[in-house]
């Protein structure tokens, strides 16, 4: 079963958000 465009777009917003959120951290030395 494909997931929808809604789906897709919702897991590359919180996949992104996750990235945006553990960047600052994982630039902490």
């Amino acid at each position: 079963m494909k997931p929808t465009r809604r789906e897709f777009l919702t897991t590359l917003a919180a996949t992104t958000g996750i990235g945006v959120l553990a960047a600052p951290a994982s630039a902490e030395p």
